[in-house]
């Protein structure tokens, strides 16, 4: 079966352990360009 991208990610969770260096707001956009969404977050630190 054969699903779109963006249908996969309409509603869910990427768990990321971020690397020192660039900021929250960075990767995020990062992460947009390359899934191709439009709208993302982060909730800070959990630890």
């Amino acid at each position: 079966m054969i699903h779109r991208k963006s249908n996969l990610l309409k509603k869910g969770f990427l768990i990321l352990d971020k690397w020192q260096g660039p900021t929250s707001r960075e990767v995020i956009e990062v992460i947009k360009k390359t899934l191709g969404v439009k709208r993302a977050g982060h909730s800070g630190t959990l630890v």
